[in-house]
């Protein structure tokens, strides 16, 4: 419920972002907007009272380039927000998923996320990578890759299995047997 009521809260917060963004942008659009139909005036009275003036058609032409670029704004806030949204809920679907697993395990699986810094973080990329064949991808216009995250699942269960066999094979007796098998 607590990771439910945080997404709920950046969501908001992020809807309000977006529409302080998009008010501001619209204030600024409708400035230009207002110009824009002055000038239009402006030069339809000089038209039917006669020639019309070259720099009110620049001015024009400018105020035109400046509304289409505050409209582009408005759709990339719009687009950005968007993909922020669907980003979150993304991530918050993923904890919730993790959070069940180790909730229907009884605690048995727990899943750890891994940080550069830990060493067992770097064992498995470079794992990963000496298992990457090149040329076996190559005809998919993949070459390379790139560990963006690892995670450890500690399965208590399986780790029970593993000392008790280890047990029957080794000298426990011993303390210090553990590192030596490091």
């Amino acid at each position: 419920k607590t990771l439910q009521r945080n997404t709920t809260n950046v969501v908001r917060k992020l809807g309000e972002v977006r529409q302080a963004k998009v008010s501001q942008v619209n204030l600024n659009l409708n400035v230009l907007l207002r110009q824009q139909k002055d000038v239009e005036r402006e030069m339809h009275e000089l038209c039917s009272g006669g020639g019309g003036e070259p720099l009110l058609c620049d001015k024009l032409a400018v105020l035109r380039s400046g509304v289409q670029a505050k409209q582009a704004e408005l759709a990339e806030t719009e687009a950005v927000a968007s993909a922020a949204r669907a980003a979150v809920l993304e991530r918050s679907q993923a904890s919730t998923r993790r959070l069940m697993v180790e909730l229907e395990t009884g605690g048995n699986i727990r899943l750890e996320d891994g940080k550069p810094s830990d060493v067992w973080y770097s064992s498995c990329v470079d794992l990963v990578l000496s298992r990457f064949v090149r040329k076996e991808y190559a005809p998919y216009g993949i070459d390379g890759l790139r560990v963006t995250r690892v995670t450890r699942i500690h399965n208590r269960q399986l780790r029970n299995l593993f000392e008790e066999a280890l047990e029957s094979q080794v000298n426990t007796t011993n303390g210090g047997y553990k590192r030596s098998l490091e």
